[in-house]
């Protein structure tokens, strides 16, 4: 993975809008090699990790399901929408194709948006 990005997921909120707006969004580049996370408690790092579960679909579904408590709750209210992407880059044929059959087996490519769940009860 070459690159995560973040937004109003968790900790972190929006991304900017216009010039002069400020970024709460995350935008993250990894190294080739081993990428390591340090930080403060509630800084962000089991968010970044959960986002990367959550693009790669890499936690069981019966594991790990979006709560209302992922949507970043910011000074105008709790988020509506999430997104998150991951980006590779330097992937050989091979590697693409293992990559692309892990992902087939799900609904969503390399990325996920998510909705807030609904406050009324699902019919039945």
């Amino acid at each position: 993975m070459a690159h995560l990005r973040v937004e109003n997921f968790r900790v972190f909120g929006p991304a900017a809008q216009g010039e002069g707006e400020r970024n709460d969004a995350l935008s993250l580049w990894f190294t080739a090699g081993t990428n390591v996370l340090v930080g403060e408690n509630d800084s962000g790092k089991t968010a970044i990790v959960d986002a990367i579960r959550l693009c790669l679909q890499s936690a069981a579904a019966d594991y790990y399901r979006v709560s209302q408590d992922d949507f970043h709750l910011g000074k105008d209210g709790r988020a509506e929408t999430f997104t998150i992407g991951c980006a590779f880059t330097n992937l050989s044929t091979e590697e693409q194709a293992v990559f692309l059959e892990t992902q087939t087996r799900w609904p969503a490519l390399v990325g996920i948006s998510g909705t807030s769940p609904s406050t009324e009860p699902s019919p039945t």
